[in-house]
């Protein structure tokens, strides 16, 4: 996969651990969304928990005006359905029976909240990708 000039991944890296960091502007969302985009076409599922609020660009045109990916929002200013701090566990169950990609839009959310939403949604999502198979491409939600 072409991330940049010069820059390839290998296609198995939905496979590996990755770690994005940087200073505050460094661009790691930039990083992480134009990863988003690279795996997507790749058919790859992926769940973003983001705290930001920007990740909803996603559904749009690099120019802004057209439409971008075709990926469900929960949460947010700018969601589909509102996401509250108790369905972390439940969301985490969904995703893993449907296989599909989304972002999770906790930023409207108190910092407790997003603590609580993401706890239980990491410890659900690690119990059910135990036991469920892996899906390797993603579906619409």
């Amino acid at each position: 996969m072409r991330f940049g000039n010069g820059f390839e991944l290998p296609a198995n890296i939905v496979t590996q651990a990755v770690g994005i960091m940087g200073r505050r502007g460094s661009g790691k969302t930039y990083t992480a969304t134009r990863l988003f985009e690279l795996l997507h076409a790749e058919s790859a599922q992926q769940i973003v928990i983001a705290p930001t609020g920007v990740w909803w660009g996603l559904r749009l045109a690099a120019n802004g005006k057209g439409r971008g990916l075709d990926v469900p929002v929960l949460g947010g200013l700018h969601g589909d359905i509102p996401l509250e701090p108790d369905t972390g566990a439940l969301i985490a169950r969904t995703l893993v029976e449907a296989g599909c990609s989304m972002i999770l839009d906790v930023g409207q959310m108190t910092k407790t909240g997003e603590r609580r939403f993401a706890t239980d949604f990491a410890e659900e999502l690690f119990q059910w990708k135990k036991r469920a198979r892996a899906v390797t491409s993603h579906a619409p939600c």
